[in-house]
Parts: C-alpha cells; sequence; structure tokens
C-alpha cells in the first residue's frame, strides 16, 4: 500500500475559538510513497476540503489556495442570510 513519507500541518493565527487547535488557516499535507499528494484544508468551522493530487500538481500550492478561497466565498453567499425583503425571503 501506499504509505505516509511526510506529514506537515500549518496552523497559523486562531481566529474563530481560541481554545481550538485549529484554525480558519488550518492545513495537513500528506505525501504519499506511491508520488499523490492528501492536501486537507479547513473550509470552516464543520467542513474540510480533502484533495487527492499528483505531487507535481501540488507545486501550484498557491493556486489550490486561491480556488479553496473561492469556494469558501461561494459557500458563505449560499449560506448569508439575505436581508433584501423584496424577495421574501428572509435567508
Amino acid at each position: 500500500g501506499a504509505g505516509r513519507e511526510i506529514e506537515e500541518n500549518e496552523n497559523n493565527n486562531k481566529e474563530t475559538d481560541p481554545d481550538s487547535a485549529y484554525d480558519n488557516q488550518s492545513s495537513s499535507i500528506i505525501r504519499l510513497s506511491n508520488g499523490m499528494v492528501l492536501y486537507l484544508k479547513e473550509v470552516d468551522t464543520m467542513l474540510a476540503l480533502v484533495c487527492l493530487t499528483r505531487a507535481e500538481n501540488f507545486r501550484k500550492k498557491s493556486l489550490i489556495n486561491y480556488n479553496i478561497g473561492c469556494l469558501k466565498k461561494a459557500l458563505r453567499a449560499l449560506v448569508k442570510p439575505n436581508s433584501d425583503p423584496s424577495n421574501g425571503r428572509t435567508w
């Protein structure tokens, strides 16, 4: 099987819960022996994204993080309450 070679954890700012070990920048990178990378990235306090990609594609980590940021923004727009009374909905 494909075992773990390297595991990295990235924890930066504890923005949401000061007692939490994780924040909105938390992620984990696991490089597998078969040349694949397993990338786990927190999207929200209750949602994480799991990405399995080839190592050569993971060199574009900033592009991956940009796309995750776009996903976060779109998800927030979906669940954000809508205060426009003209559409008849309250959320």
